[in-house]
């Protein structure tokens, strides 16, 4: 049992870039999306808040299990340069990306999550991110 917590607290922080998601909420949560997740389920604070894991994390990362949990995304410095906000976002997974349109590490983010985290809203933002239960709290910054 102990092993159990342990592991589920430590949670696999992954590097990566952002991107925004070409994808409405809409067109992820249509029939052809992964999640298969209803717009009437998410808290309308998550339907602004909400992120495109790239297939092959998606699917490290548990799968169907993954959707509707969060990403925790934190910015990090590229060189001399700051290329993110300070601070923490979070976002709810609702869709995987297919291989071809996201690398391995890169998610794709609603225009709203991107702009609260990169200084610019086309910036390939460098990140650390990890999955995580959705906060309770009506902060989506951490």
């Amino acid at each position: 049992m102990l092993a159990i917590c342990v592991k589920d607290t430590l949670a696999r922080v992954r590097s990566g870039h952002a991107s925004v998601n070409v994808r409405s909420l809409d067109c992820a949560l249509s029939s052809s999306g992964t999640c298969l997740l209803e717009k009437n389920e998410i808290d309308k604070r998550w339907q602004e808040f909400y992120a495109v894991v790239n297939e092959k994390d998606f699917k490290e990362d548990g799968g169907m299990d993954l959707c509707g949990k969060c990403v925790r995304v934190r910015g990090v410095s590229a060189g001399n340069t700051r290329t993110s906000k300070i601070g923490t976002v979070y976002a709810k997974v609702v869709d995987a990306c297919p291989s071809d349109d996201c690398k391995k590490g890169e998610i794709g983010f609603s225009q709203r999550t991107l702009d609260a985290f990169a200084r610019y809203s086309w910036d390939k933002s460098r990140l650390k991110w990890d999955v995580v239960p959705c906060p309770e709290r009506s902060n989506l910054r951490g």
